[in-house]
């Protein structure tokens, strides 16, 4: 069966650290979690009544189709205490699970006609921002704008990064590298952090990692870290090449 790039948008106001946090390790029991945004604290929308939100987003592989992927969204909401207020739908949450993009797909689906893409991404910063982070150069569908350009034109007022809350994450963070890009004495794999800006929040030394490539190869590997120039690191994965395996 082909597999999925599924685009997640998360959300949070309900002890949003503890929550948002606890819903990625259930989000890794069902799925293979590809990439990770940085997080962003926002206002709420519609009813400002109500804490901030934590709002970041996840882009998964999966063979599921989209019903069965909203299944399993909607289950994780209920496991971590989701309560739907009937007359405020922009009520306060434990956690907020919708699916933002689906590869490159328009449709609808579900009993609702959930809408793919959401077409939400066009209005609202706390959508655009970490999905433009995740897929930067993705033009959304039917249109010629980029996440990245859609993002830029969205107002950043009370938006903040937090970069504290993926400061020790619950599963192992997937990188993609070229397994070609060596160190001097070709024992550790680089990590272009350069492309993968997002990573200097979340990367430390010691960290246990799953470094990937396009060619379906992955293997696990601890992260090393190198002073290059007074202000410049060069990151590294020693990779434990007895957890080799092809995809």
């Amino acid at each position: 069966m082909p597999s999925h790039h599924v685009f997640l948008a998360l959300g949070s106001n309900i002890n949003p650290v503890e929550n948002s946090r606890a819903c990625l390790k259930l989000l890794q029991e069902h799925f293979d979690i590809w990439n990770l945004s940085p997080v962003y604290e926002t206002p709420p929308v519609g009813f400002t009544e109500q804490a901030a939100f934590l709002n970041a987003a996840a882009e998964v592989i999966t063979e599921l189709d989209p019903t069965s992927v909203k299944t399993i969204l909607q289950n994780i909401e209920h496991q971590l205490g989701r309560v739907r207020d009937p007359n405020n739908k922009n009520a306060p949450r434990t956690i907020d699970l919708d699916i933002a993009l689906w590869d490159k797909a328009v449709f609808t689906y579900g009993g609702k006609n959930w809408q793919v893409p959401d077409p939400d991404i066009l209005r609202f910063i706390h959508l655009a921002r970490p999905l433009a982070d995740l897929a930067p150069d993705y033009v959304y569908p039917e249109t010629t704008d980029t996440l990245t350009s859609i993002a830029e034109n969205l107002p950043m007022n009370g938006i903040t990064r937090r970069d504290d809350v993926w400061a020790d994450l619950p599963f192992l963070l997937r990188i993609s590298v070229d397994f070609n890009s060596l160190s001097l004495d070709g024992k550790m794999v680089r990590i272009n952090t350069d492309i993968h800006q997002y990573l200097l929040n979340i990367l430390h030394q010691g960290l246990r990692v799953i470094l990937y490539t396009s060619q379906d190869l992955e293997v696990e590997a601890i992260i090393h870290c190198e002073k290059y120039k007074q202000d410049q690191d060069l990151w590294y994965g020693i990779p434990d090449w007895d957890t080799l395996r092809y995809l």
